[in-house]
């Protein structure tokens, strides 16, 4: 007979099962001493991130720089008295509040970032006071450079950033102390960049979007126009810096092609000038135009050490050079052996240049690809890229697991370009980097631990670049 006691005991746990069988799970775990995978994928990181070998004391930024004015995009939308108009369509360049609501829609359903400039300047204001108007609006620290420049600021206080691109006064007021601006820099006034921001789970119309994420849009001049890129390379080499970034290319979208050329032809004298010694890193941000991407990846990428993307701007990629159609996406994230693939061929098409290296990054998960044995300690930068994701979007200083949450898929990870004869890797919580190696290129493999309740979306790719960049040691 079993004893009383006991039977309690199981009538307690079923009890505890049924109406709640998450806390009853987790009990189990610890009973079994076995921690959330959240819990042993950060502390792996603390344990396995090491510092470069080379310590950065000096980094340039430039050359797009701006003031962030968030606010919730439907919130703005209804301000505006704008209402869904079931249309959903990717507009290249703005130029009505109709292109505005489209196109935000058209992310809007898919739950993708995105930045596009709004070509009717007295429009865009009238955009702009209004959200002056909302109650609930905050203003950061804008622009891929400046913020960069910022997460480098913030998480490595002993580093001196020299940051290139149009300083206004709000801009200028929120810089860290280690940040220094050169007087060519400096404006009277403020480039504003309006963010449209939405939470996991909104609706507007019909859509109910899948992430969190954000609509960029603005009418900014000075960095579309790439004003900053004038002196830029005067600037860097009076500042001597151990690595350069740059970043703002994709402000070109929309301009004429005439002008386009002229200022990547701008650039190309620019990045010339530079030491050549200095790993200089590129950033890409989002793009309609595919001639502009064209022309970046024929002219400039192979200009470049480093590069950085996401998933919209390495399928734009891939279909203007030819490698892919489209990515392939399962389960919400793209899919890990064919984006290693891209990377690949990517590297090897590009033998004969200067770029060694490409660090891709998604929601759900980084990799780095570099050619072997010209960078080192990439296996501690893609770790500490994907653990400053969840910690930004959280808005924490370190992981908590109870905020995060694993969405890559715990199976193994096909790495080979062959799909016959691949072979696989097993990912595990307590090594959560993986590292595998195609035709002379490592591949270097992190989860992010998405945060869950994100307060700030803005600017993750950026501090994701620079944290990853900071953390790894050019080699040749």
């Amino acid at each position: 007979m079993i004893p009383k006691t006991i039977l309690f005991g199981l009538v307690i746990i079923l009890i505890a099962y049924y109406y709640d069988p998450i806390v009853w799970k987790r009990l189990v775990k610890k009973l079994l001493k076995e921690e959330p995978w959240e819990v042993r994928i950060a502390n792996a990181w603390d344990q396995q991130i090491t510092e470069p070998h080379l310590q950065k004391k000096r980094i340039a930024v430039g050359v797009n720089v701006n003031a962030d004015l968030i606010v919730s995009g439907t919130e703005l939308f209804e301000k505006l008295n704008l209402r869904p108009s079931g249309k959903r369509e990717d507009h290249s360049v703005l130029r009505s509040l109709a292109d505005l609501e489209e196109t935000f829609s058209f992310y809007f359903e898919k739950g993708a970032g995105v930045e596009r400039f709004f070509a009717d300047q007295k429009g865009f204001n009238d955009i702009l006071q209004a959200a002056h108007n909302l109650k609930e609006k905050h203003y950061f620290v804008g622009g891929n450079a400046a913020l960069i420049a910022l997460t480098i600021a913030s998480s490595f206080p002993d580093v001196e950033i020299l940051l290139i691109g149009p300083t206004g006064p709000k801009v200028q007021s929120l810089l860290s102390s280690n940040i220094r601006t050169p007087a060519s820099s400096r404006r009277e006034q403020d480039e504003v960049h309006l963010i449209l921001e939405y939470s996991k789970g909104e609706v507007w119309g019909d859509a109910v979007t899948p992430v969190a994420t954000r609509f960029i849009t603005s009418h900014d001049i000075a960095n579309s126009e790439m004003e900053a890129l004038a002196g830029f390379a005067e600037n860097v080499q009076a500042f001597n810096p151990d690595v350069v970034v740059f970043s703002g290319l994709h402000l070109l979208d929309g301009q004429e092609p005439e002008f386009q050329a002229q200022r990547i032809s701008n650039l190309l004298d620019q990045l010339d000038q530079l030491p050549k010694h200095i790993p200089v890193h590129l950033e890409l941000a989002s793009m309609a135009d595919k001639n502009l991407v064209t022309q970046l990846f024929s002219q400039v990428v192979g200009q470049v050490h480093s590069l950085g993307l996401n998933e919209q701007e390495l399928s734009l990629i891939a279909k203007v050079t030819g490698l892919a159609n489209d990515l392939a996406v399962t389960k919400g994230h793209p899919e890990i052996p064919q984006v290693a693939d891209i990377l690949v061929a990517l590297l090897r098409s590009k033998r004969k240049s200067t770029l060694t290296r490409i660090h891709f990054h998604c929601l759900t998960y980084h990799i780095i690809a570099t050619r072997k044995g010209s960078w080192s300690n990439t296996a501690s930068a893609v770790a500490a890229g994907t653990r400053v994701a969840g910690m930004q979007a959280c808005q924490d200083e370190t992981i908590v697991p109870d905020k995060v949450e694993l969405r890559v898929p715990k199976r193994a990870i096909a790495i080979s370009d062959s799909p016959m004869h691949g072979d696989r890797l097993q990912f595990q919580p307590d090594k959560p980097t993986l590292k595998w190696e195609i035709s002379n290129i490592e591949i270097y493999f992190s989860p992010v631990l998405v945060c869950k309740e994100p307060l700030k979306t803005v600017g993750l790719g950026d501090a994701i670049s620079g944290t990853g960049l900071v953390y790894s040691d050019f080699v040749s």
